[in-house]
């Protein structure tokens, strides 16, 4: 489990998620680039336990920030990719979920 917690509020005035570049510790950061690097070079290590688990935290904040809210359109898909959010556990998972968010336009990382 991760050692830090995402906030929970978002940014005023549609209420966007935090961008995961600005977290200022540095550790949500380098646990994303890690997962990225991983994804584009299979030869570097997938992301630890403790990045893992603050990846998928913040996959979890992320995908629920009321402002995804404001689109009628998607809101069957949107639905499904929170409850998607609250099961990833590996790499492979948080592939096809962000995949998944692809396909309606939200890029989480």
């Amino acid at each position: 489990m991760s050692k830090h917690f995402m906030p929970n509020f978002y940014v005023p005035p549609l209420e966007l998620p935090l961008y995961w570049r600005d977290e200022q510790t540095g550790v949500l950061p380098a646990a994303i680039w890690a997962y990225i690097e991983h994804g584009a070079d299979k030869t570097k290590p997938e992301p630890n336990a403790d990045q893992l688990a603050l990846i998928i935290d913040y996959a979890q904040y992320f995908i629920k920030a009321p402002c995804w809210d404001m689109s009628e359109v998607f809101a069957t898909e949107l639905s499904k990719l929170r409850e998607q959010a609250t099961k990833l556990q590996s790499v492979a998972d948080i592939h096809a979920w962000i995949f998944d968010c692809m396909e309606i336009g939200i890029d989480p990382f």
